[in-house]
């Protein structure tokens, strides 16, 4: 096969002079590997001198990169924008090959004689087609790289690869047979291994959704609802549609009659069929002892019928070994269809596969190894419709998910917005830890969450302004804005299938990665989120260390490009105004407040999950609704957590233990306040954080153990708000702190440091009181609200009328919808 020659005609001479030239030899393949042979002209066109010998080992070590070949090959030709009047086909492995290929290969080839491509791992297994112009590709090849970004259609099962962008006029038919009987396994987040669906789900141009499954479920189960705008069939019954064909034209397929079906022929036996269909993720996992079970219970109940097993493509070796189920089993979703006539009797434990076969009688598997009969569906007519969502789109980055405040902000505003004004995706990594994972369940399901898969793809100069942008100073002036954003807007359709949104916002903050991709979104305005004195934390010290100074200072120089950065209260901004005066001007500043969760509040401080219990003079919370889970999934017992003393006076602090929280002040002055004599009081701390292990050594250094109790997170937080007497919040810089507003609507005491974002928050609520930023005046706060214990003012917010306020303001300067 010579796929060269179209690869000459669409990339230019010095493209391909500088991914190396011509074939390798040994490999047929285009060689990268070989030493630049770009000149030195060429090489530092575009980069100042003191970078050049940078850029030169840079080179080198992309070079190096996982599948550097074929990444680079597939940014080239998406520049080029050409596309061949080809068919690309993407194989399963092993070359398994479903019937809905099969019909949708006919339907793409019927009026036409272009050349068809196949990508499969057996080249062996001939396509059983009677076609002439076919040609094979191994996958993971340049090859396949050349064939997948050029043809104008391509039809998969639902995977291709992660270099994989569509092109503006190119066909992807998505049959969905990779995932679509295992749905009830996906959940948000999407775990690893299935991700990559999520985004040839967003890049198909048709997806083909067979007869029995709702594609709404589609949508929901891949975090896509109101994303996806393409074309959609439903109801498609592959094999009544491949006995059309059969019929219409009955040379066109050429399938081997499976060894089973031609045993009992050669032996002058003439059977029904009874056709077990064992390719669902349940049964395909089963044993081989399991397997015989079913034979033999079907066997005895249909004893003068042929029984054959469908199995999925990855287990049929292992099961064809068996010299006991040999001649009982088949491939799936192969060789079975032309003997479909033959069929009376199908055997599933899955309802949609059953729906396929609405010409025989229909048994479902049960768990004990019998069958029960089901009556059959009459499911609606095939339908091809278009699918398309015409609401205010949203483009948005939440920050990484971890337990911070940012992430509260975003869970509140995922479960406030307006839906059926609003359509919102989130964009996000592609895998959460534990925590992480239960705040992304947290969001409404509502939003679109798109996890980002596989490695982006760059051409050497434009992956060395990706590296200076995320790893070096940042944007800088001999870059080109609109070629950086030009190179991140293929990347964003690279995971999300379009650029196009009517909003886009870094509501994170902190990475100059998703801030680029931000800014690439063709969107009418780009906005920031400034959860903070932003220059302040950029110098925050840990250890000696500034963890955030290179990696703000990079975003920074990104603020320019913003139509908007919004700071999370007016005292936070007129902060950011001035300290950040060299990166942006004073007109794109704006102020746009957190939102708050009442109704979360509410609800949890009603529960009836929670009990309480002493043990050791130590009293305990147990919340049943907090399962603490082992590794193998199995129950060990509710969340236990130490609980409010009640012959203490409580302060409880809430938030990540980080160094803005200035918890070492608190215990500098919890000290002074025990060694006045006010041994009955304690400080509980919920939340965790990266300082945990120092602040343990520091507290106990000071033998404040009875004192200063590490709580970690909780589920209910708000049930130790109601049984603690006194908020403490002690940071020495903050934006909006969610945790003010949400202990004012539990109406709480609440002691906090005189700060911007502290003030913010209380001098717009009632209860609260500010001390001066040291020590001292903590110390003293403490004293006071322990001896006053008793007539302490309640903390108090109207939440339903402030969230009024903040979603308008939300929308007059995130989402000005009076410019669309």
């Amino acid at each position: 096969m010579n796929l060269r020659k179209s690869f000459r005609k669409v990339v230019p001479e010095n493209v391909r002079k500088a991914m190396g030239g011509g074939k390798n030899k040994k490999n047929n393949e285009v060689n990268v590997h070989k030493k630049t042979s770009l000149s030195k002209q060429e090489i530092i066109e575009g980069i100042p001198l003191d970078l050049q010998e940078k850029y030169g080992e840079a080179l080198r070590q992309y070079k190096q990169s996982k599948n550097y070949k074929e990444r680079s090959l597939s940014i080239q030709l998406l520049k080029q924008k050409h596309l061949f009047n080809n068919v690309t086909i993407k194989l399963r492995k092993k070359g398994q090959i479903t019937t809905a290929m099969l019909v949708y290969i006919y339907k793409a080839l019927e009026k036409s004689r272009n050349t068809l491509y196949v990508v499969t791992d057996s080249p062996e297994d001939k396509l059983p087609i009677n076609y002439k112009n076919i040609k094979y590709v191994k996958p993971n090849s340049l090859d396949e790289v050349e064939v997948l970004m050029t043809s104008k259609i391509i039809i998969t099962d639902g995977e291709l690869p992660a270099y994989f962008n569509r092109q503006e006029n190119q066909q992807v038919i998505n049959l969905v047979n990779d995932f679509v009987y295992d749905l009830d396994e996906i959940e948000r987040p999407i775990q690893k291994e299935k991700v990559r669906f999520q985004r040839i789900l967003l890049h198909s141009s048709k997806i083909v959704v067979p007869v029995g499954v709702d594609y709404k479920k589609i949508f929901e189960r891949f975090s896509i609802k109101t994303l996806y705008q393409g074309e959609i069939v439903t109801n498609f019954n592959a094999l009544s549609e491949f006995n059309n064909i059969q019929n219409k034209n009955s040379n066109f397929f050429n399938i081997p009659t499976p060894w089973a079906i031609k045993n009992y022929v050669n032996q002058d036996k003439y059977k029904n069929i009874v056709l077990v269909d064992l390719t669902s993720e349940k049964t395909a996992k089963l044993s081989v002892d399991d397997l015989k079970k079913y034979i033999y219970t079907i066997q005895s109940k249909f004893h003068e019928s042929l029984v054959l097993c469908r199995i999925s493509a990855r287990y049929f070796d292992y099961f064809y070994k068996n010299k006991g189920l040999r001649d009982y089993i088949i491939g799936a979703q192969r060789n079975i269809e032309p003997f479909m006539d033959q069929v009376s009797v199908v055997v599933s434990d899955s309802a949609e596969q059953l729906a396929q076969f609405n010409s025989s009688d229909t048994y479902q598997l049960t768990d004990n190894y019998l069958i029960n009969f089901v009556e059959k569906v009459n499911y609606p007519e095939k339908v091809d419709q278009k699918y398309f969502d015409n609401k205010i789109s949203i483009l948005l980055y939440s920050g990484g998910m971890f337990n911070n405040g940012i992430t509260s902000s975003i869970l509140n505003l995922s479960n406030k917005i307006d839906y059926s004004k609003y359509s919102l995706t989130i964009i996000e990594k592609g895998t959460f830890d534990s925590s992480a994972s239960e705040n992304v369940k947290k969001l409404s399901t509502n939003v679109n969450l798109i996890q980002r898969w596989g490695i982006g793809a760059f051409d050497d100069f434009e992956q060395f302004i990706h590296d200076e942008i995320n790893k070096g100073s940042g944007f800088q002036s001999w870059m080109n804005a609109d070629k950086v954003f030009e190179m991140y807007q293929h990347e964003l359709k690279r995971f999300l299938g379009t650029d196009s949104f009517d909003y886009s916002i870094d509501f994170g903050g902190y990475t100059s990665y998703y801030a680029s991709m931000i800014l690439a979104v063709n969107a009418q305005q780009k906005t920031i989120f400034l959860h903070n004195d932003m220059w302040k934390d950029s110098q925050r010290l840990i250890d000696g260390k500034y963890p955030n100074r290179a990696t703000l200072l990079r975003v920074f120089t990104l603020y320019k490009f913003f139509d908007r950065l919004a700071s999370v209260s007016n005292e936070v901004m007129h902060e950011n105004i001035i300290n950040l005066e060299q990166f942006a001007l004073e007109n794109k500043f704006v102020t746009v407040k957190n939102l708050i969760n009442e109704e979360d509040i509410h609800h949890k401080l009603l529960t009836d999950t929670i009990s309480e219990f002493v043990m050791n003079k130590q009293k305990y919370y147990l919340d049943f609704s907090e399962k603490l889970i082992s590794a193998s999934g199995v129950v060990l017992h509710d969340e236990i957590k130490i609980a409010p003393d009640d012959k203490k006076f409580t302060f409880i602090m809430a938030g990540r233990l980080s160094p803005e929280k200035a918890h070492k002040k608190m215990m500098d002055a919890l000290r002074r306040v025990l060694n006045d004599g006010y041994t009955d009081v304690e400080v509980l701390i919920l939340g965790d954080g990266p300082l945990k292990d120092n602040l343990i050594q520091y507290r106990d250094s000071y033998q404040l153990q009875h004192h200063v109790k590490f709580v970690g997170q909780v589920g209910n937080p708000y049930w130790y708000f109601k049984n603690s007497d006194s908020f403490l919040m002690t940071s020495d810089h903050e934006g909006q702190p969610m945790v003010l507003l949400e202990a004012s609507v539990v109406g709480m005491p609440i002691l906090a440091t005189d700060i911007p974002g502290n003030r913010s928050v209380l001098s717009k609520t009632e209860g609260g009181v500010l001390v001066n930023n040291n020590v001292i005046s903590l110390y003293e706060g403490m004293k006071k609200f322990i001896d006053n214990r008793h007539e302490l003012a309640l903390s108090s917010i109207d939440a339903v009328k402030y969230n009024k306020q903040t979603m308008d303001l939300f929308e007059q300067t995130v989402l000005p919808l009076e410019d669309k």
